[in-house]
Protein backbone atom coordinates (compact mmCIF):
# COMPACT_ATOMS: atom_id res chain seq x y z
CA UNK A 1 0.00 0.00 0.00
CA UNK A 2 2.91 2.69 0.96
CA UNK A 3 4.09 1.62 -2.31
CA UNK A 4 1.18 2.54 -4.28
CA UNK A 5 0.64 5.40 -2.45
CA UNK A 6 3.94 6.66 -3.46
CA UNK A 7 3.85 5.92 -6.93
CA UNK A 8 0.19 7.74 -7.24
CA UNK A 9 1.20 10.48 -4.68
CA UNK A 10 0.41 12.98 -7.38
CA UNK A 11 -2.94 12.05 -7.93
CA UNK A 12 -3.84 11.70 -4.17
CA UNK A 13 -2.33 15.18 -3.64
CA UNK A 14 -4.87 16.22 -6.04
CA UNK A 15 -7.99 14.74 -3.93
CA UNK A 16 -6.06 16.57 -1.11
CA UNK A 17 -5.18 13.12 0.63
CA UNK A 18 -1.58 12.58 1.67
CA UNK A 19 -0.61 16.16 1.74
CA UNK A 20 2.85 15.78 3.71
CA UNK A 21 3.54 12.43 1.35
CA UNK A 22 3.01 8.84 1.20
CA UNK A 23 2.29 7.13 4.69
CA UNK A 24 5.03 4.67 5.35
CA UNK A 25 4.73 0.76 5.95
CA UNK A 26 4.90 1.27 9.25
CA UNK A 27 2.24 3.93 9.50
CA UNK A 28 -0.13 1.81 7.63
CA UNK A 29 0.68 -1.41 9.78
CA UNK A 30 -0.14 0.77 13.20
CA UNK A 31 -3.37 1.92 11.34
CA UNK A 32 -4.74 -1.81 10.44
CA UNK A 33 -3.74 -2.70 13.96
CA UNK A 34 -6.18 -0.36 15.71
CA UNK A 35 -8.82 -0.93 12.84
CA UNK A 36 -12.12 -2.88 13.82
CA UNK A 37 -11.87 -6.15 11.33
CA UNK A 38 -15.90 -6.40 11.47
CA UNK A 39 -16.38 -2.62 11.17
CA UNK A 40 -13.84 -2.64 8.28
CA UNK A 41 -15.48 -4.89 6.49
CA UNK A 42 -18.47 -3.36 6.67
CA UNK A 43 -17.25 -0.33 5.34
CA UNK A 44 -15.49 -2.28 2.67
CA UNK A 45 -18.22 -4.22 1.53
CA UNK A 46 -20.06 -0.89 1.42
CA UNK A 47 -17.58 1.42 -0.30
CA UNK A 48 -16.85 -1.72 -3.21
CA UNK A 49 -21.24 -2.15 -3.69
CA UNK A 50 -21.04 2.20 -3.64
CA UNK A 51 -18.20 2.03 -6.44
CA UNK A 52 -19.49 -0.54 -8.71
CA UNK A 53 -23.37 1.09 -9.18
CA UNK A 54 -25.58 -1.24 -9.46
CA UNK A 55 -24.33 -5.02 -9.41
CA UNK A 56 -25.90 -7.15 -11.89
CA UNK A 57 -24.65 -9.72 -14.26
CA UNK A 58 -23.31 -13.05 -12.03
CA UNK A 59 -22.02 -12.54 -8.45
CA UNK A 60 -19.72 -16.14 -8.29
CA UNK A 61 -19.86 -17.15 -4.36
CA UNK A 62 -16.66 -19.35 -3.70
CA UNK A 63 -14.76 -21.00 -0.49
CA UNK A 64 -10.85 -21.56 -0.76
CA UNK A 65 -8.06 -22.66 1.65
CA UNK A 66 -5.23 -20.39 1.46
CA UNK A 67 -2.19 -22.12 0.91
CA UNK A 68 0.26 -22.80 4.01
CA UNK A 69 -2.28 -21.48 6.13
CA UNK A 70 -1.95 -24.30 8.59
CA UNK A 71 0.47 -25.36 11.09
CA UNK A 72 0.48 -28.86 12.45
CA UNK A 73 3.38 -28.22 14.94
CA UNK A 74 0.84 -25.62 16.95
CA UNK A 75 -1.94 -26.86 15.67
CA UNK A 76 -3.53 -24.55 13.89
CA UNK A 77 -5.73 -24.92 10.95
CA UNK A 78 -5.96 -23.99 7.36
CA UNK A 79 -7.73 -20.30 6.97
CA UNK A 80 -10.58 -21.19 5.03
CA UNK A 81 -12.43 -17.98 2.76
CA UNK A 82 -15.62 -17.65 1.03
CA UNK A 83 -15.60 -14.13 -1.57
CA UNK A 84 -18.48 -13.09 -3.19
CA UNK A 85 -16.88 -12.06 -6.87
CA UNK A 86 -18.95 -9.52 -9.66
CA UNK A 87 -17.63 -11.41 -12.65
CA UNK A 88 -18.50 -7.88 -14.38
CA UNK A 89 -17.32 -5.34 -12.77
CA UNK A 90 -14.70 -7.63 -12.22
CA UNK A 91 -14.89 -6.79 -8.16
CA UNK A 92 -14.40 -8.52 -4.73
CA UNK A 93 -17.61 -7.39 -2.92
CA UNK A 94 -16.59 -9.61 0.25
CA UNK A 95 -14.64 -11.96 1.91
CA UNK A 96 -14.82 -13.61 5.13
CA UNK A 97 -13.07 -16.02 7.00
CA UNK A 98 -14.93 -19.30 8.05
CA UNK A 99 -15.24 -20.09 11.84
CA UNK A 100 -12.44 -22.44 12.58
CA UNK A 101 -14.79 -25.27 13.66
CA UNK A 102 -16.94 -24.24 10.05
CA UNK A 103 -16.97 -24.53 6.74
CA UNK A 104 -18.42 -21.98 4.16
CA UNK A 105 -21.92 -23.65 4.28
CA UNK A 106 -22.01 -21.16 7.55
CA UNK A 107 -19.96 -18.18 5.69
CA UNK A 108 -22.12 -18.07 2.64
CA UNK A 109 -25.45 -16.90 4.44
CA UNK A 110 -23.16 -14.00 6.16
CA UNK A 111 -21.68 -12.70 3.20
CA UNK A 112 -24.68 -12.78 1.06
CA UNK A 113 -26.60 -11.21 3.72
CA UNK A 114 -24.23 -7.98 3.90
CA UNK A 115 -24.42 -7.93 0.04
CA UNK A 116 -27.08 -5.85 -1.73
CA UNK A 117 -27.20 -8.70 -4.80
CA UNK A 118 -30.51 -7.48 -6.41
CA UNK A 119 -30.23 -7.47 -10.37
CA UNK A 120 -27.29 -10.35 -10.12
CA UNK A 121 -27.52 -14.26 -10.62
CA UNK A 122 -25.39 -16.12 -7.94
CA UNK A 123 -23.97 -18.92 -8.73
CA UNK A 124 -22.06 -21.61 -6.33
CA UNK A 125 -19.92 -24.22 -6.57
CA UNK A 126 -21.50 -27.60 -5.66
CA UNK A 127 -20.13 -26.75 -1.92
CA UNK A 128 -23.73 -24.49 -1.79
CA UNK A 129 -26.05 -26.93 -2.89
CA UNK A 130 -27.93 -27.03 0.19
CA UNK A 131 -31.72 -25.68 0.48
CA UNK A 132 -31.28 -22.57 3.68
CA UNK A 133 -28.83 -20.90 0.98
CA UNK A 134 -31.02 -21.18 -2.04
CA UNK A 135 -34.10 -20.10 0.06
CA UNK A 136 -32.38 -17.03 0.85
CA UNK A 137 -30.75 -16.23 -2.23
CA UNK A 138 -34.70 -16.39 -2.95
CA UNK A 139 -35.70 -14.42 -0.17
CA UNK A 140 -33.33 -11.53 -1.57
CA UNK A 141 -35.18 -11.28 -4.81
CA UNK A 142 -33.03 -13.39 -6.51
CA UNK A 143 -32.06 -16.33 -9.15
CA UNK A 144 -29.39 -18.79 -8.90
CA UNK A 145 -27.20 -21.53 -10.59
CA UNK A 146 -25.73 -24.11 -8.33
CA UNK A 147 -23.55 -27.16 -9.21
CA UNK A 148 -24.54 -30.18 -7.78
CA UNK A 149 -22.97 -33.67 -7.25
CA UNK A 150 -24.33 -37.22 -6.43
CA UNK A 151 -24.08 -37.02 -3.28
CA UNK A 152 -27.02 -35.28 -3.03
CA UNK A 153 -28.58 -38.32 -4.27
CA UNK A 154 -32.35 -37.65 -4.07
CA UNK A 155 -31.87 -33.78 -5.55
CA UNK A 156 -29.59 -35.49 -8.09
CA UNK A 157 -31.76 -38.36 -9.37
CA UNK A 158 -35.28 -35.64 -9.35
CA UNK A 159 -33.00 -33.00 -11.24
CA UNK A 160 -31.39 -35.66 -13.69
CA UNK A 161 -35.05 -37.28 -13.78
CA UNK A 162 -36.48 -33.42 -14.82
CA UNK A 163 -33.56 -33.13 -17.54
CA UNK A 164 -34.20 -36.35 -19.09
CA UNK A 165 -37.79 -36.04 -19.64
CA UNK A 166 -37.21 -31.80 -20.91
CA UNK A 167 -35.22 -33.64 -23.75
CA UNK A 168 -38.39 -36.22 -24.68
CA UNK A 169 -40.93 -33.64 -24.15
CA UNK A 170 -41.64 -30.03 -25.46
CA UNK A 171 -42.28 -27.44 -21.72
CA UNK A 172 -46.00 -27.64 -23.13
CA UNK A 173 -46.51 -31.49 -23.15
CA UNK A 174 -44.98 -31.94 -20.02
CA UNK A 175 -46.68 -29.40 -18.14
CA UNK A 176 -43.09 -27.80 -16.96
CA UNK A 177 -43.06 -24.66 -15.50
CA UNK A 178 -40.20 -22.72 -13.34
CA UNK A 179 -42.57 -22.83 -10.75
CA UNK A 180 -43.44 -26.00 -10.92
CA UNK A 181 -39.50 -27.10 -10.58
CA UNK A 182 -39.09 -24.94 -7.19
CA UNK A 183 -41.84 -26.74 -6.23
CA UNK A 184 -40.58 -30.02 -6.91
CA UNK A 185 -37.30 -29.12 -5.71
CA UNK A 186 -39.05 -27.96 -2.35
CA UNK A 187 -37.86 -24.70 -2.92
CA UNK A 188 -40.94 -21.84 -2.41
Amino acid sequence: MSLWAESNLEWLQQLQMCPNGAPSHDTFSRFFRFVDPRAFERCFVNWTQHISNSIGGVIALDGKTLCNSADSTNEIRAIHIVSAYATENQLILGQLATDLKSNEITAFPLLLAMLDIKGATITVDAGGCYKPLVEQIVAQGRDYVIGLKGNQRNLYAETENFFNQAVEYTPEEAGWNRGYLLELLNIN
